[in-house]
């Protein structure tokens, strides 16, 4: 009965709460996927707790616990899956691509450290990954919004990096509230007036491109916007109303 199966694993996690394989067994014997999810689930973060309490220093045990731990997440997402305990996969895998992507930048014997992260650590973590993909793989781990305003600007405006411009075009939409917010951190701020006039060229929205171009003083641009013939008679009757 379901009443039994309870009592059983109640009674493991009560008296031998570090015996995860006799819970795993028990679970596995009355088919309860969901349980022995979170018994993969509950041991992949106790070891994520125990890295966190020890200095960041890459070596070949934080790999081999990372190791660990990206097994236990993928056990443990395929349990509940088969359970269809959706949110809790879901908020594994999420987990896991982290992990795997903690363990890609050890491999390059990078020390960046993604794991254990608290929250006013993520914007810089975020802004020194070399993609955009990476930048979401982190985002949905920890249920954060990347402040892709000041990404870009980091990214591209300061450091040209227009291969990261594309990366992020194949991602999410170029928008003119984007622009705005972009080129609000380039007032009274050291830039590369190159790398701006280049970003603003990726402006679809020709009133928008018009404006920024005017406010940060790039006249040769807002000059030829207002020569274009394709663009001319639409901003002037903007500039007019």
């Amino acid at each position: 009965s379901s009443s039994l199966k309870t009592a059983l694993l109640d009674y493991l996690k009560r008296c031998l709460p570090a015996d995860s394989e006799k819970h795993n067994m028990v679970a596995l014997c009355f088919s309860m996927r969901r349980e022995i999810g979170e018994n993969h689930e509950m041991a992949a973060r106790t070891q994520l707790k125990i890295i966190e309490s020890q200095p960041w220093v890459v070596t070949p045990e934080l790999k081999s616990s990372l190791v660990k731990v990206l097994g236990l997440l993928k056990d443990a997402a395929e349990s509940f899956s088969k359970d269809s305990c959706v949110r809790q996969a879901t908020r594994c895998v999420r987990t896991a691509k982290l992990v795997a992507l903690q363990l890609h930048f050890l491999k390059q014997d990078s020390d960046l450290q993604l794991v254990n992260l608290q929250p006013p650590e993520l914007l810089s973590a975020v802004t020194v990954l070399p993609s955009c993909y990476q930048v979401l793989v982190v985002a949905e781990a920890y249920g954060y919004s990347p402040d892709w305003p000041h990404i870009l600007f980091q990214k591209v405006i300061l450091s040209g990096d227009f291969v990261y411009l594309d990366d992020f075009k194949r991602l999410r939409p170029l928008t003119s509230a984007l622009f705005e917010d972009i080129f609000k951190k380039l007032d009274g701020a050291p830039c590369s007036v190159p790398n701006a006039r280049r970003l603003l060229s990726h402006c679809e929205h020709v009133f928008s491109r018009y404006r920024l171009a005017y406010q940060q003083n790039l006249l040769d641009v807002s000059k030829a916007l207002l020569q274009d013939t394709h663009s001319s008679g639409y901003l002037r009757d903007q500039l007019a109303s």
